[in-house]
């Protein structure tokens, strides 16, 4: 759940729709459930103020985070993240980018 300027809500309803919209490349994830990894090989995020009902055509009071994903390269590119967390759990993440 994302609060801008302290516009937000916190709910675990699957359909709940936000008050903060997320955009992938300027496409809508319209639910909080569906921006669990955006986060990944991003090249940068915009992030708007609220109300963008008008600019996203969807009803944002509290504003608008668009993630911008990371475009294909023409020499090689490799990437990989390794995490250690609580419980002994790993989180693996790669890529892989060129010709």
């Amino acid at each position: 759940m994302y609060t801008l300027r302290g516009i937000g809500f916190y709910d675990t309803t699957l359909g709940a729709y936000p008050s903060v919209s997320v955009y992938l490349d300027q496409a809508p994830l319209s639910f909080p459930m569906l921006t669990t990894q955006t986060l990944f090989d991003i090249e940068r995020i915009e992030v708007l103020k609220g109300p963008q009902g008008t600019l996203f055509g969807n009803n944002a009071t509290g504003g608008a985070i668009n993630y911008i994903a990371a475009k294909p390269t023409q020499e090689l590119k490799a990437g990989v993240s390794l995490d250690y967390a609580r419980f002994d759990t790993f989180t693996t993440d790669g890529y892989i980018s060129g010709h």
